[in-house]
């Protein structure tokens, strides 16, 4: 913020308050610029998953494992032909729903996004694109490092 933006802002409105829905409110100063708004929000509200909990995949829900693979790929992978992804697909069904993934659940524990990890390495992970972008990615990455301080993976070139 500029100087005499901060001058105009402690002297003509003091403070105010910038609700969040329901959730919360933040004391800010004026004026802002939407992005330096965004990052006070985020500094002062770290995007968290809402109504999220990290398990071990169960045996019978290695279809949803495969549907939101597809679905996440389909959304992400543009780089893809349709059918690159078939091809792909075949190999997914026959390995994936056998997997030690960690799912990522919503509040009547259906899985949302999954993660593979072997070791301190990231093999997979994958979100499904009705929940993309709201942290269920960031939370499994989080709850991997609460097994290992370092971790590695590798990432499609056209992903970066």
């Amino acid at each position: 913020m500029l100087q005499a933006d901060r001058r105009w802002a402690e002297a003509v409105q003091p403070e105010f308050m910038v609700g969040l829905g329901l959730f919360a409110t933040v004391p800010m100063r004026l004026p802002l610029s939407a992005r330096h708004l965004a990052r006070r929000l985020l500094q002062a509200y770290p995007m968290k998953c809402p109504r999220t909990h990290i398990r071990k995949i169960r045996a019978d829900e290695g279809d949803r494992a495969v549907a939101i693979w597809r679905s996440s790929v389909e959304a992400t992978h543009d780089f893809l032909l349709p059918g690159d992804i078939d091809k792909l697909d075949t190999l997914v069904c026959g390995f994936l729903p056998q997997a030690p993934l960690w799912v990522a659940t919503d509040e009547v524990d259906r899985p949302i996004g999954f993660m593979g990890l072997s070791d301190a390495h990231i093999d997979s992970l994958f979100i499904d694109p009705a929940w993309r972008g709201i942290g269920v990615g960031r939370a499994l990455v989080e709850y991997a490092l609460t097994f290992y301080s370092v971790l590695t993976t590798e990432v499609n070139e056209q992903n970066v």
